[in-house]
């Protein structure tokens, strides 16, 4: 994450949390270093489901430390160590059904359900609208999410204007996601909505079938006029 965006105060924290556990790690500590990765990862899913998104960086991270997490617990032999055991145990379960229902996928997948369908329902900052995915597809993101900056990005050299996509914030202030996008060059609208699932992620409706992508460069085929 921290080559992946500029640094901010979370992945500062978390880079800070990282070496202090990985010296706790060195020293021998190891329920320590244990319970120090078991609260980032919790930590981390709390703040997402705060700001409801799921990002997909901060997904991945989560899963690199669960993996240092429990291979410490092999080494653990304190009086703590059914403990810290069952700690990671929890956790991995935990993140193992995050995944599950994150389902990131390179390629466009079919979804029908209650929770996504062609029209969105979204906030324009004065009034509720629909916005419908089979006119425009519409791309889900939060300026907070590291993966969502690239694809932002890469959307807005390709159309500036936003007239060939919608980009609808989850979360947060919507006067934060016009910052953001203003500041990379989009001139276009943007709204606000609530979603469950991760980010970024591309919306599109074709006769009657929806689809979603997390896929940067399925995003970059359909906006770019690739879609077929």
């Amino acid at each position: 994450m921290a080559v992946s965006k500029p640094p901010d105060y979370v992945t500062l924290s978390a880079m800070l949390l990282c070496a202090t556990s990985a010296a706790l790690a060195t020293l021998k500590q190891y329920n320590w270093s244990i319970a120090v990765g078991v609260i980032m990862i919790a930590g981390s899913l709390i703040m997402q489901a705060a700001l409801s998104y799921l990002c997909l960086d901060c997904l991945r991270s989560d899963a690199l430390i669960l993996c240092g997490t429990v291979y410490l617990v092999v080494f653990d032999k304190s009086k703590f160590k059914l403990l810290t055991r069952g700690l990671a145990a929890t956790m991995t379960l935990i993140l193992f059904i995050v995944f599950i229902l994150a389902t990131p996928t390179g390629q466009a997948v079919n979804i029908n359900t209650d929770t996504i369908g062609r029209y969105i329902s979204v906030n324009d900052g004065h009034s509720d609208i629909h916005l419908d995915t089979g006119q425009k597809p519409v791309l889900f993101f939060n300026p907070e999410c590291s993966a969502c900056s690239k694809a932002i990005s890469e959307l807005i050299q390709i159309d500036p204007l936003g007239e060939r996509w919608t980009p609808v914030q989850t979360g947060g202030k919507l006067q934060d996601g016009q910052s953001y996008l203003a500041g990379k060059g989009y001139m276009g609208k943007l709204y606000l909505t609530d979603w469950p699932g991760t980010v970024p992620a591309l919306v599109t409706t074709q006769g009657e079938n929806t689809n979603i992508t997390n896929s940067l460069e399925q995003m970059i085929k359909i906006i770019g006029g690739g879609n077929s």
